[in-house]
């Protein structure tokens, strides 16, 4: 597994806990994972924040998370000004795969370098991250998979 050799135990369980804040729903739910430097052990800190879906409760929220503006005011805006930064999006796809969807390329992952969809229906997580050529590069992994990068 040289591959993932040096993947980030926080990060791996903060997409976990986004997994479990937001697996559940028949909506699409969603967040940011944020990211800071802890200057006394060297290391890159990551946590999940939860934001609500301005959809939700509606037909629509099964199929589109859109960020609630003033959830994200309340929720992010503390941490960032408290030396946090956000490091990627992550949202589920409750009814079909974790594949982005043309709406999430277009508009959601354009503010973001690093991108997670979990699949509620698959149990599967996609991890998209752009390249310089503003490609977009995805691989998937089955939920359970992210048990064997966890010490």
């Amino acid at each position: 597994m040289s591959l993932f050799k040096n993947i980030n135990q926080d990060l791996i369980s903060s997409v976990m806990n986004a997994v479990e804040l937001c697996g559940e729903s028949w909506e699409e739910e969603g967040g940011i994972i944020l990211t800071a430097s802890d200057s006394r052990q060297g290391k890159q800190e990551f946590k999940f924040v939860k934001v609500l879906n301005s959809n939700r409760g509606t037909p629509v929220a099964v199929g589109l998370y859109v960020t609630d503006e003033q959830d994200f005011g309340k929720a992010v805006f503390p941490l960032l000004t408290g030396g946090w930064n956000m490091y990627a999006s992550f949202h589920t796809h409750p009814t079909f795969s974790a594949t982005p969807s043309s709406l999430d390329r277009e508009n959601l992952f354009r503010g973001f370098k690093y991108n997670f969809i979990y699949s509620t229906l698959e149990k599967t997580i996609s991890y998209s991250e752009w390249s310089p050529q503003n490609n977009l590069h995805t691989i998937y992994l089955h939920r359970n998979a992210f048990n064997y990068f966890i010490k």
